[in-house]
């Protein structure tokens, strides 16, 4: 009976996601949001049920978990990165269009940085699958530009010399993909550069 049992279900929800326990995890995340609707951790707890059906390869689920989160709470601080989740549910179920919605979205709420960059990246990734090259090519240099220590900053120059190369700018595509490699000699895609370079070469 105690009044503090939605925190207890959401800091076990929390544990069993850091050890993996994705399963248990929903459990407890569902467990706050059927049995503590007015609980402020609610809107928390679905979000975190969202990220936890991505992480099992859900990402149909994930869709619903997290629109139903905006349509309930989507004045809260947490729905921006709701959008976000969302529009990774939806980036991998090829919804382009309304995962860049979701993404828009986010950004004009104006997000911390690590968010912000986040988006842009996934944004750039959508452009690529909606095959809008020269968009997507301006997304990444944008984010690179902006936020050059960014963690994924060597898959985001990769794909900025890609976007480059499949918008007809093949001598552009050719300098970025060796810049990519003068700078991420670590990257596990540094062969596959190496490759383009020679390709445009040849070419």
């Amino acid at each position: 009976e105690s009044k503090v049992l939605d925190r207890a279900h959401y800091r076990l929800g929390e544990y069993c996601y850091a050890s993996g326990d994705y399963k248990a995890a929903a459990l407890e995340y569902r467990q706050v949001i059927d049995g503590w609707a007015q609980s402020p951790l609610a809107p928390h707890a679905m979000h975190e049920l969202g990220c936890t059906q991505l992480s099992q390869r859900d990402a149909l689920g994930a869709e619903r978990t997290l629109g139903e989160l905006l349509e309930k709470y989507g004045q809260h601080a947490v729905a921006p990165r709701a959008r976000y989740a969302r529009a990774l549910a939806r980036h991998q179920l090829q919804k382009f269009a309304p995962a860049m919605e979701d993404l828009q979205a986010m950004l004009a709420a104006v997000p911390p940085g690590r968010e912000k960059s986040d988006a842009r990246y996934l944004l750039g990734l959508c452009q690529v699958g909606l095959k809008q090259h020269a968009a997507a090519a301006a997304t990444f240099h944008a984010l690179l530009q902006e936020d050059p220590k960014y963690v994924g900053a060597d898959n985001a120059r990769y794909q900025l010399a890609w976007a480059l190369k499949l918008s007809g700018k093949e001598a552009e595509a050719a300098k970025a993909f060796a810049q990519f490699v003068a700078d991420d000699q670590s990257s596990s895609l540094v062969v596959e550069a190496q490759n383009q370079i020679g390709e445009l070469a040849y070419q």
